[in-house]
């Protein structure tokens, strides 16, 4: 029993270690991803980042599929890999259309509302629990994406925030199908994820006619899918089956903070003294969530 509870542990600290990985991964989305916009129409854009998310993935499967974790069946998976795939065609189209209209800031704390809707989404329709520890690190992070928000002026959804936070509301759903479907395999996720969501958005970008990208302009947005899509999800999705998907969401909430200092860097975007109050609150959050992801959680 003793050798047991020991293993236990080790892999939910494992599963905190994977969403702090994805987390950091993911924050090169707002930096880059507003450079490569700059010649790239958000709907080429979106299909090139997740094709390169599932070729790399692909290959990434090839080196290790001897070390794959244990799978489990799940029920109706054609059902939620088609509505996993649909909801990714969108969600990331209407995130980049709000990107190209914001700046690098405002989209790192928008970002934020993704966890919002993931955690609503969990409690609400996927009957998951959350620990005190996680609790109370959710009404941290909540805070501090009000605090980062404050304005003194009267806050204003203009068309930009608006786009992005219907992707992010795409976002909340399929971050939980993805949970269910995590108990499969990992990486057949990503990989499903990544060439579904690219012909859908590809055909999206054919049929709008949208201007092709460059030879190179190709090569780099796979490069960027692989790394930031990509990889990302290969930590996400594997967090997700010990720390489920409303946690492994608040663990992601660091992402916009890195995003958003990546952006004062490159772009020299404005940090305000409230900003800077809210990323606080929320690193204190993900304190409170790693010495949580020290206990096992209870089914």
């Amino acid at each position: 029993m003793i050798g047991i509870k020991k293993r236990q542990s080790t892999r939910f600290e494992i599963g905190f270690i994977f969403a702090i990985v994805s987390a950091i991964f993911f924050s090169l989305n707002v930096p880059v991803s507003k450079i490569l916009l700059e010649n790239i129409s958000p709907y080429w854009l979106a299909s090139l980042l997740y094709f390169g998310a599932g070729i790399g993935t692909y290959f990434f499967h090839k080196l290790t599929q001897k070390k794959s974790l244990p799978i489990q069946t799940v029920t109706h998976q054609t059902f939620w890999y088609g509505l996993m795939i649909g909801l990714d065609v969108v969600a990331p189209i209407f995130f980049l259309i709000g990107v190209k209209q914001t700046n690098g800031s405002t989209v790192g704390l928008l970002s934020n509302a993704e966890l919002i809707f993931t955690l609503m989404i969990a409690l609400l329709f996927f009957k998951e629990k959350l620990t005190t520890f996680s609790r109370l690190a959710s009404i941290l992070i909540v805070l501090g994406l009000l605090v980062a928000n404050y304005q003194a002026s009267t806050f204003q959804l203009d068309n930009g925030a608006f786009w992005i936070l219907i992707g992010t509301l795409c976002w909340g759903f399929e971050n939980n199908v993805s949970k269910k479907l995590s108990f499969g395999n990992p990486l057949y996720v990503v990989i499903l994820k990544g060439f579904g969501t690219g012909v859908g958005t590809f055909m999206i970008a054919l049929l709008l006619q949208e201007m092709a990208p460059t030879l190179l302009e190709i090569v780099l947005s796979l490069i960027a899918g692989f790394l930031i899509y990509g990889l990302s999800l290969i930590f996400y999705v594997n967090a997700q089956r010990t720390q489920g998907a409303a946690k492994v969401q608040l663990i992601q909430s660091f992402s916009p903070i890195l995003g958003g200092i990546l952006s004062w860097i490159f772009f020299e975007e404005f940090v305000s003294i409230t900003t800077f109050f809210g990323y606080i609150l929320v690193v204190l959050a993900l304190i409170l969530l790693g010495f949580d992801s020290r206990k096992p959680q209870q089914e």
